[in-house]
């Protein structure tokens, strides 16, 4: 059985409500103990923590009609040209699920092997008709699945195309179904409204964060009209815009219903 007692760091990365009001973590601390968690609370108080799977190395989560999705960047016993990444489904009833990392996984529901030979499959999202969205990081795809009665998936192609250098990570709906996309290399944040047209509608210069900026934006979410923006700031390569780690370690703000699109500073 999956132990909560690991000697290495947890490394919270997706996070997802589930209708019960336990918060569920997708703990990307690398294949061997990555693992999605269910925390339950009392109130303000943690009561238990729970392991969903482990196995693996999950980075984005999301919760849907009693299933939690995730993706994994990289498969790494997958043997491939390029490296393998695929989105899993997990029943929000599952217990201590021990995932191999092969294709033999019965929880893998679609994997792609990246054409950059970097990681690809990232961020993920649900719109309002409960079609699955993943994006590929390495070469700006998006995927739209839809699904069956039985939450299998029924049809895949891909929904749209942005920027390969943006770099894209999170992703979020609005009200409307415009997807928003985090920018990770660029410091930028992307809109593909419903008709697919690809917008910038925010994008910085290198930076702290100190004033409000994105500074490598990882992820986000729509609350109360206004996008939500936690920003990552450690990654430093090649194509990226952030050259150091620094503090202070922000969230970033945007008021959807009065977007400037000349918010470069």
């Amino acid at each position: 059985m999956p132990s909560l007692s690991l000697k290495t760091k947890a490394n919270p990365m997706g996070i997802a409500y589930g209708p019960d009001g336990g918060l569920y973590i997708a703990d990307s601390r690398g294949a061997k103990h990555g693992r999605i968690l269910k925390m339950n609370f009392r109130g303000d108080t943690l009561i238990s923590t729970e392991v969903i799977a482990s196995g693996f190395n999950p980075n984005g989560l999301r919760f849907h009609n009693g299933y939690l999705y995730a993706t994994q960047l990289n498969l790494p016993k997958v043997k491939s040209k390029t490296p393998t990444s695929g989105i899993y489904q997990f029943n929000a009833t599952d217990r201590n699920v021990m995932v191999n990392n092969t294709l033999n996984d019965k929880q893998l529901i679609f994997t792609v092997e990246s054409t950059t030979n970097k990681p690809s499959l990232d961020g993920i999202a649900f719109d309002s008709k409960g079609n699955l969205y993943s994006g590929h990081i390495s070469d700006g795809t998006v995927y739209r699945f839809t699904f069956d009665a039985q939450q299998n998936i029924s049809s895949q192609q891909i929904y749209a195309k942005v920027p390969a250098a943006s770099g894209i990570d999170g992703m979020a709906f609005d009200s409307e179904d415009n997807l928003y996309l985090a920018g990770f290399a660029q410091n930028q944040i992307l809109k593909i409204d419903t008709n697919k047209q690809v917008s910038v509608i925010a994008e910085y210069l290198d930076n702290d964060g100190s004033n409000g900026q994105l500074d490598q934006p990882a992820d986000l979410i729509v609350y109360n009209n206004k996008l939500i923006i936690s920003n990552f700031d450690l990654m430093v390569q090649e194509g990226f815009r952030n050259t150091k780690h620094s503090k202070p370690y922000t969230l970033s703000m945007i008021d959807l219903a009065t977007i400037n699109f000349d918010l470069t500073k």
